[in-house]
């Protein structure tokens, strides 16, 4: 997960990590820096536990 606006881990480096994972998928939240829990919490939250379902199968 990626804040478009991130100036600490920019896009261009999260987009080269998710590249280099086989399987990831990079979420990219458009309105959100460095802190998409705090910016987009709803979006934030609901992707973290898509995440956790798809890894625990619950």
């Amino acid at each position: 997960m990626c804040g478009r606006h991130d100036w600490i881990c920019p896009l261009a480096e999260s987009e080269l990590l998710a590249g280099a994972i086989p399987g990831a998928r990079l979420v990219v939240f458009e309105g959100s820096g460095h802190g998409p829990m705090r910016d987009e919490n709803a979006r934030f939250l609901a992707e973290l536990r898509a995440f956790l379902r798809g890894v625990t199968g619950r």
